[in-house]
């Protein structure tokens, strides 16, 4: 063999290892500033790969994953897009997603850029969370102009009280009876109800069932005890609870945990404990519902 054959026959061999690129991982979010429960698209991009791209993220909290969604190639480029959404107040790091890659005889692992959201509880019009802000400026005085709006609007009820007085002399058709408005403890036992004759579980769908639990309890408190709970975490909600309630502050906080466990350590509880949970919110609701809804 000659010596340029040789070294043909060289450079065809080494050719595909000198062609080969490992796989690059790429992240962007957006918003990097949002509320409890805004959605956050978290897009990773993978160039240099053509295998199977994993949905898969390592559970972190505060984050849940609300979809998954891998888009069509563009120029070799992959993108998949996971939807997010925190229940914490702070600056949290997001997982970083992690490609387990093989091409040919060549192996390794791929890690994403580490990025950071902060979750606040009111955002200002820029996006961003609200600093404390200096003393406001004077503002004008409009005393000179109070007098004269007074008048105008001590005319304008005159003339509404009129105008009322002339209809209902008038004789106005009378307004049919007002339906009874079912209390809150009879909407939640139907919510319930529909729970437990649905078939999240044949469905796979466990993540489903225990956001929908928890929102029939967080409802219940909010309209029979007049608590902002649908936006709050379980601390917050805990922390809230009227002296009424706290005699069964553990039980309401050991649901609601329950309930946040499939979004947040991937626990996937048995549905002995799913048709249990239904079981001790009907129990709880009975207990500490008012006297006036019974």
């Amino acid at each position: 063999m000659s010596f340029t054959t040789r070294i043909i026959a060289a450079l065809i061999v080494l050719l595909p290892y000198g062609a080969f690129a490992e796989p690059i991982l790429r992240a962007a979010v957006s918003p990097e500033y949002a509320t409890i429960g805004d959605r956050l698209k978290y897009e990773i991009t993978v160039d240099n790969y053509t295998g199977t791209l994993t949905s898969e993220l390592p559970a972190k909290p505060p984050f849940g994953v609300i979809n998954v969604k891998e888009l069509p190639p563009e120029n070799g480029r992959r993108r998949i897009v996971f939807t997010l959404a925190a229940f914490d107040i702070g600056r949290f790091e997001l997982p970083q997603y992690t490609l387990d890659w093989q091409e040919g005889d060549q192996s390794g692992t791929a890690v994403s850029p580490q990025l950071s959201v902060e979750i606040v509880s009111v955002l200002k019009g820029n996006d961003k969370p609200a600093d404390i802000e200096g003393a406001a400026e004077a503002k004008p005085d409009y005393s000179a102009y109070y007098l004269p709006l007074g008048i105008a609007l001590l005319v304008l009820l005159a003339a509404l009280l009129l105008f009322y007085y002339l209809k209902k002399r008038a004789g106005r058709p009378k307004a049919e009876p007002r339906k009874p408005v079912m209390p809150p403890y009879l909407r939640a036992f139907n919510a319930l109800d529909a729970i437990h004759a649905s078939d999240y579980y044949g469905r796979g769908e466990v993540k489903e069932y225990f956001t929908a639990l928890s929102g029939i309890l967080r409802r219940y408190l909010e309209e029979d005890f007049q608590l902002d709970t649908m936006e709050k975490t379980t601390t917050e909600i805990a922390d809230s609870l009227p002296p009424s309630l706290h005699g069964k502050r553990a039980d309401i906080v050991r649901i609601l945990e329950l309930c946040d466990m499939p979004k947040f350590a991937r626990e996937v509880p048995p549905l002995e404990t799913a048709e249990m949970t239904i079981s001790d919110m009907r129990n709880l609701i009975s207990y500490i519902r008012k006297p006036e809804n019974l």
